[in-house]
């Protein structure tokens, strides 16, 4: 059986040392599914915040690689919606240096401009839109294609008009899609209408609900090491309604404290799950804190954009790896938040003042002209001269 291409063995490595879905044959069961299917298809694994869509897509993704799909992999972020073009630079990265090479000139050079890797403006989105369906269907020619789309709701407008344009016009490419998708909140809209790009009955959609009391207790287990009794487990279980990330959060929380697990002892329960993160991301050092404030406010995280605040970032960030908030990402170097709200609880209890002093020191380090800009308007106090021909030059970057 062939390898996948190298681009893509960094994600695959980290799937295979994973945590395997607990209580999820039912979900996993449907979602393997997908890979039976013909032609063009796609699934849609929905659910609130830390209900465990992510390992869901994860495995999902680890067995496509085992029957031999090729993966195109994306997890696009909060803080890089507003970027042009940031998730389709993930997928194409992942189709290795010499694709782009196979495409019409015009269309290379478009592809090119819209991922900034040759200087352009005025970059058609046609263009764009045809060499992404190219690239597809030669891909897809030689054997099955799985795209994965962690987040959809972060997908970029750029992106997303792109891939819909090219999944409406596949035929009968074997390529799948396979996406997580956030609901219960303001932020859960898919700016990629799967349905409306391959029709509804192309779409499946598996929507992922808490888990049962004894899928409850099995993950504690894996994750503590420790039987908990059995009422302290339901109280525990009640607390969390059934989401993984808060039963194991608590978890974590009541063993830290060092309090006795006696039967029908509550578990100290925060009141809410913003309070519950900011309590774990309190008990890193002040310097790996100001560091992981700066991570969440990157659109892409790296240890070389950090290395330009502290030299000795990737020390720094050491205990929050350890404490479990921050993980590698799937290119070297790349960082990645194991939960959004690791990025987000923090950065929403600064005061005003506060943060436009991190965006200041982000719009100093970034590269991006679009993220440049971003961070410069959310670090005026008021109307700037200069923060607005800096939106001008990202907007004409964005427009182009």
């Amino acid at each position: 059986m062939p390898h996948a291409p190298a681009s893509t063995e960094p994600f695959n490595g980290r799937l295979a040392g994973g945590r395997l879905p607990v209580g999820r044959a039912h979900e996993l069961r449907a979602a393997l599914g997908l890979l039976d299917g013909a032609g063009p298809r796609a699934l849609i694994l929905a659910g609130e915040p830390g209900i465990g869509k992510t390992t869901i897509w994860r495995e999902l993704l680890r067995r496509a690689g085992e029957r031999n799909f090729e993966l195109l992999v994306a997890m696009p972020s909060g803080a890089e919606v507003q970027l042009t073009f940031a998730a389709l630079g993930d997928l194409i990265d992942g189709l290795g240096d010499g694709a782009l090479a196979t495409l019409a000139p015009p269309l290379k050079r478009a592809l090119e401009v819209a991922l900034l890797r040759v200087d352009g403006t005025g970059v058609d989105g046609r263009a764009v839109g045809v060499a992404v369906l190219e690239l597809l269907r030669a891909r897809a020619a030689r054997r099955p294609l799985l795209i994965g789309i962690d987040d959809l709701q972060w997908l970029d407008d750029a992106s997303a008009r792109a891939l819909g344009f090219a999944l409406r016009r596949l035929g009968d490419a074997p390529v799948a899609v396979a996406a997580t998708l956030r609901t219960g909140g303001p932020d859960a809209v898919a700016t990629l209408d799967l349905p409306a790009a391959l029709g509804s009955e192309r779409v499946g959609r598996v929507e992922v609900g808490p888990l049962t009391l004894a899928a409850i207790h099995e993950l504690l287990v894996a994750r503590t090491g420790i039987e908990l009794p059995r009422r302290t487990l339901v109280a525990l279980f009640e607390a969390a309604g059934g989401n993984p990330f808060l039963a194991v959060e608590l978890a974590h929380e009541q063993l830290r404290r060092g309090t006795e697990l006696e039967p029908g002892s509550p578990p100290p329960v925060p009141a809410s799950v913003r309070t519950l993160v900011a309590v774990r991301v309190g008990r890193l050092p002040p310097e790996a804190r100001q560091l992981l404030l700066a991570a969440g406010g990157l659109a892409r995280p790296t240890l070389e954009l950090l290395g330009r605040l502290r030299p000795d970032a990737e020390a720094v960030l050491q205990p929050a790896v350890q404490a479990g908030l921050i993980e590698p990402g799937a290119k070297p170097g790349e960082l990645r938040f194991t939960h959004p709200l690791h990025a987000r609880v923090p950065y929403e209890a600064l005061d005003a003042a506060r943060r436009r002093r991190l965006h200041a020191r982000l719009s100093a380090v970034v590269d991006d002209v679009e993220e440049r800009a971003r961070h410069q308007a959310l670090a005026a106090p008021g109307p700037s001269a200069a923060v607005a021909a800096a939106l001008d030059r990202g907007a004409a970057a964005a427009g182009a």
